[in-house]
């Protein structure tokens, strides 16, 4: 496998772990809290783009991380559709990714 083929199964694998905590906060399997204690950490964006991965999956951790601040600013409703958006968004980068797989 070469490097390139490497970074776009690793890519897939974090997009499909943003996923995960996305649909367990749309599910209530998961608070915000517990959210930011599994993945939406400052960190954690910082360390994807040391790495090199797409920069738009380091933009939805940013997302996931700033789903606190909508939380907290906004009503229910707004925080229902930024969490719908942000699993739009994953959706569609994540299909890329897997075609973009395919194809290699």
């Amino acid at each position: 496998m070469t490097n390139e083929l490497n970074k776009i199964y690793l890519e897939i694998l974090v997009l499909e772990a943003i996923l995960g905590v996305i649909k367990s906060i749309k599910d209530n399997s998961f608070s915000i809290d517990e959210a930011e204690r599994a993945l939406f950490m400052p960190w954690v964006p910082e360390y994807l783009k040391k790495i090199e991965l797409d920069s738009k999956i380091i933009d939805l951790i940013w997302q996931g991380i700033e789903l606190e601040d909508v939380k907290d600013l906004c009503t229910e409703d707004d925080l229902t559709k930024e969490v719908e958006k942000l699993e739009k968004s994953i959706f569609t980068l994540l299909n890329k990714k897997i075609i973009k797989k395919e194809n290699y």
